[in-house]
């Protein structure tokens, strides 16, 4: 897919959103793509990417009493080449985990994904 991920922390359905969000726009995939890629219905990753939509509240659940991760989520993940692992603080500070980076504006996320297919010599088409 694209280099390596970093560990990174997630404290938050937030946190998830923007690190996977960064991944995709990293691979130079569109939203669209990646829906079509992983079978989800039209513009359901945007809504992913969106913690606060329904959608993106229904991906991960984090609370008090644990984790859970729902399909979808889970598919989200396979189709960025990730896969989410619990460690203790510890080992995350062994493997070099950082805090989650901010969500990027959409700008941001449209100027990484054209620049990722410019490296791959894809054609930068917008569907908007």
């Amino acid at each position: 897919m694209t280099e390596p991920f970093a560990p990174v922390l997630i404290d938050s359905q937030g946190d998830l959103a923007s690190a996977l969000s960064l991944r995709r726009a990293a691979a130079g995939l569109t939203c669209e793509h990646l829906d079509d890629l992983v079978g989800f219905h039209e513009r359901y990753t945007t809504k992913l990417e969106n913690p606060e939509s329904n959608s993106g509240r229904r991906s991960l659940w984090l609370s008090r009493r644990g984790v859970a991760l729902t399909e979808m989520g889970s598919l989200w993940l396979q189709a960025l080449g990730l896969r989410l692992v619990l460690v203790d603080e510890a080992t995350a500070g062994a493997l070099g985990a950082s805090p989650a980076p901010p969500r990027p504006s959409t700008a941001e996320k449209r100027r990484w994904s054209d620049e990722a297919r410019r490296r791959r010599g894809d054609k930068v088409r917008r569907c908007d």
